[in-house]
């Protein structure tokens, strides 16, 4: 009789390989199946089942996330326009979006760590230059400091930068976690989460 390796046998069992080598998994008895893989190849599977998952469980993240806003050196919003008269606007507030944090340490579960939808402002006091986001590198050419609030993060332009039309692109990648990413010491106290 033939056994048949189930998708939930076989794909936790296929994260043990290692990624250098290629290897043969027997299973069963006299009549049993031979699968020959190669870590790369579960990677790729994970992916697509990752992006899948992604598609079918959208990370929504808390109803009230950690609002961002881009201001002048003097405080105040800074412009959404290079010019008055100019026809595109850039935003200069707005709402932190919601990403996949992974490897949160958790007291609650015997895993250890959890996944969560989660919106996370930057550390307070944070001067940059530039931070990368899905559109490239955000804000480069600038500079702003990044300042906590009862609400959120101020992304607060230096003065050496008045004028400077790059100051226009440091929107929410400026003060906030865009991309999925993994826990990191410094985001507690800066992250707002909710489970799935």
């Amino acid at each position: 009789m033939a056994h048949v390796l189930s998708g939930l046998f076989i794909f936790p069992f296929l994260n043990l390989l290692s990624v250098a080598h290629r290897n043969t998994v027997v299973r069963g008895g006299e009549n049993a199946q031979k699968l020959t893989t190669s870590a790369l190849e579960v990677k790729e599977t994970k992916k697509k089942t990752n992006a899948t998952e992604t598609k079918l469980n959208p990370c929504r993240g808390p109803p009230s996330c950690w609002k961002w806003r881009r201001l002048s050196s003097n405080r105040e919003l800074a412009p959404t326009k290079v010019s008055p008269d100019a026809h595109k606007s850039f935003p200069n507030e707005g709402q932190c979006p919601a990403i996949r944090l992974s490897e949160i340490p958790s007291l609650q579960y015997h895993a250890g760590t959890v996944t969560m939808c989660c919106c996370i402002r930057f550390a307070n006091h944070q001067m940059l230059t530039a931070f990368p986001s899905a559109n490239g590198w955000v804000g480069a050419g600038t500079q702003w400091e990044t300042e906590h609030t009862a609400e959120g993060v101020d992304m607060v332009l230096t003065e050496s930068m008045r004028g400077n039309s790059n100051n226009l692109n440091v929107q929410d990648a400026g003060g906030c976690m865009t991309m999925d990413t993994q826990y990191q010491p410094w985001m507690e106290g800066n992250k707002l989460c909710v489970g799935f």
